[in-house]
């Protein structure tokens, strides 16, 4: 009897683990259905959104209506693919509460998880053989640690692509620029060229933003530094402390290179800093009477006023005059005729 009940005990624990393995592999092919579902339907909207672009780029300008109609149609299918997105990964997260992930892990950090089969790879196959490689490629020479570390929200810039991270996945990360343009890159590029974090320790030591003013001979030096300085602090998003400073950067023919460098926590925010700080510079200088001249501005300083605004100018400034210095000609001997001479 005894015997008995322990084979049906067995019994029902096999039929368990066949039903918790089938109900697995029933998530793990609706985790690929889903994404092979999603890959046609965005094909098939980017065929069509590449079609819509050229007929609206081949509408004339009187064709107003046309193009209206051409820009609402890319509009809705814009929203339909944000949509559509969130609504997978909704589904992604509800089935992942129902199928064991396996751990992409290195050297005790991991790295994230696989939830779904490949053809006939299992997703602990794909995992092991995913951590083999990243092994690999961090353990060869050519490798930088700093061609990864970036996070969802870092603003990173990847040979001349400059933006934000909105996704990283196993083969692409995609960047959105200050533009709003969405970029996909493949991560293979990421790996073998180089990357620029900016966000990585903006929030603690701060980021370095800094421009380059030029300015004439004629004007102090240090008159210029502490321009430079009271521009930038008074940007409501540099730091105050640690306190911006002025580089000398050359000596040239005609001009001095100044560069103001200052810090602060906002990354993300560098358009807005950099256009606050070249207007502050732009105010100050002016206010001071201080020119800035292009590289290769030339002027002829007698009978032109000066650069600077004339709100900055006095009540009772005046242009300057020629200054023309007027040489008399030499008075020449008249020669008389031979025939004059005879006589």
């Amino acid at each position: 009897m005894r015997t008995i009940f322990l084979c049906f005990l067995f019994v029902c624990m096999a039929a368990g683990l066949v039903a918790q393995e089938d109900s697995a592999q029933q998530a793990t092919d609706s985790f690929r259905e889903l994404y092979l579902q999603s890959e046609k339907m965005r094909i098939a909207d980017s065929i069509r959104r590449v079609q819509l672009t050229e007929q609206y780029n081949q509408l004339k300008e009187s064709e107003h209506r046309e193009k209206l109609q051409l820009q609402a149609e890319l509009e809705r299918m814009a929203q339909e693919d944000s949509m559509r997105r969130q609504e997978m990964l909704q589904r992604i997260s509800q089935l992942k509460r129902n199928v064991k992930g396996y751990a992409v892990t290195i050297n005790d950090d991991t790295l994230f998880y696989i939830y779904n089969r490949i053809g006939a790879t299992m997703p602990a196959e794909r995992a092991d053989d995913i951590t083999r490689r990243i092994k690999k490629i961090v353990e060869a020479d050519f490798f930088s640690p700093d061609s990864i570390m970036a996070i969802e929200g870092d603003r990173i810039k990847i040979g001349e692509m400059t933006g934000d991270v909105i996704e990283k996945t196993l083969l692409v990360t995609r960047l959105r620029t200050v533009k709003n343009e969405e970029i996909t890159i493949p991560n293979a590029s990421v790996l073998s060229g180089n990357t620029i974090n900016y966000s990585a320790i903006a929030h603690t030591e701060g980021l370095v933003v800094h421009t380059t003013v030029t300015i004439g001979y004629d004007v102090p030096w240090r008159d210029m530094h502490q321009a430079l300085i009271d521009a930038a602090l008074q940007v409501d998003l540099i730091l105050k402390e640690p306190a911006p400073f002025v580089l000398q950067t050359a000596l040239n023919d005609f001009y001095v290179s100044y560069q103001i460098n200052s810090y602060t926590h906002y990354a993300g925010r560098q358009a807005l800093i950099y256009s606050e700080l070249h207007k502050n510079i732009q105010d100050l200088c002016n206010e001071r009477g201080i020119e800035i001249l292009s590289p290769h501005y030339r002027a002829q300083r007698d009978g032109n006023s000066t650069t600077i605004p004339s709100d900055y100018l006095g009540p009772d400034y005046k242009a300057p005059t020629f200054n023309v210095a007027v040489t008399p000609p030499e008075k020449s001997r008249r020669v008389k005729p031979k025939s004059d001479q005879n006589s």
